[in-house]
């Protein structure tokens, strides 16, 4: 088993260095269009664009700007419509990378693995475990690359927002005070990597079922709707900060999301482990 995990590492990870190298680009682009935002604000707030850089932007005001997902049409200044393309981007863009973990594997060399594994379980945990690792490997990645930009262009390395700039922003209401770093912390980085694990896990176990073209339309689909719709149910609330109860505004908070993550997490790995057992991968995959 253990062999198996440092195989899938191999040419899961190792061998893809380039992706997370576009993953690094695309948090620079992200960090660019904080730099653009912040200057509307800047003309907003002091009436020049040469004082951007005096302004007290964090960390955490990237995350939120540009990650952070939207508020509904109801907390929206201008009460129109419109959509988190970056926060929906920064969700399908890891799901794309998990997206052929299954089927190319059992195209490829994943049936002779399965053959000396002498268990189909095991190569179907395996590749959980890669998945999950994918996930985490992007989300350190991004972080890492906005951190690191951060310093050099000696913003905060701090977790809690400006009250000023968010409210210029988003039209409400943030209190500093009633939030601490680590809450911060966990509605800034580990709800939406928990919710984008859970969401990766469910896509690799349809595509047992259903065309991986199929199952990656399906999640863009469930986090279209997640936009638009602010219940549990689309669990994809949870991965944007700005409706996180830490923010104040929504009441997503993080243990509900750790137990749907969990919950949905399992649930996927389970039927995966039953479908995977019931297939013949020596017919292509069929019953």
């Amino acid at each position: 088993m253990f062999k198996t995990i440092r195989y899938d590492f191999r040419f899961g990870i190792y061998e893809s260095i380039k992706r997370y190298l576009l993953v690094a680009l695309f948090a620079a682009f992200v960090f660019v269009c904080l730099v653009f935002d912040m200057v509307h604000i800047s003309v907003l707030l002091t009436g020049s664009v040469k004082n951007v850089w005096k302004l007290p932007i964090s960390f955490a005001d990237v995350v939120l700007f540009e990650l952070g997902g939207y508020l509904p049409v109801s907390q929206n200044a201008e009460n129109r419509l419109s959509f988190p393309t970056i926060w929906f981007l920064s969700i399908i863009i890891p799901c794309y990378l998990t997206l052929s973990y299954t089927s190319r594997d059992l195209s490829g060399s994943g049936i002779q693995v399965i053959t000396r594994l002498q268990s189909k379980s095991r190569w179907w945990l395996s590749k959980c475990i890669l998945n999950i690792t994918t996930i985490i490997f992007y989300y350190a990645v991004i972080y890492m690359v906005i951190a690191a930009f951060c310093f050099v262009c000696n913003f905060a390395m701090s977790f809690i927002p400006d009250e000023t700039i968010f409210s210029t922003e988003f039209n409400a209401v943030f209190l500093a005070s009633q939030v601490t770093d680590i809450q911060m912390f966990v509605a800034l980085c580990l709800m939406p990597c928990v919710i984008t694990i859970a969401l990766s896990l469910t896509q690799m176990t349809m595509t047992l079922f259903i065309k991986p073209v199929f199952a990656y339309i399906a999640i863009c689909a469930y986090l279209a709707s997640s936009v638009l719709c602010v219940s549990p149910l689309f669990v994809a609330n949870y991965a944007m900060p700005l409706r996180s109860s830490a923010v104040g505004i929504y009441n997503f908070d993080s243990v509900s999301c750790f137990i749907c993550a969990t919950i949905i997490a399992l649930v996927a790995i389970v039927v995966g482990r039953f479908r995977i057992s019931e297939m013949d991968i020596l017919q292509g995959g069929k019953e």
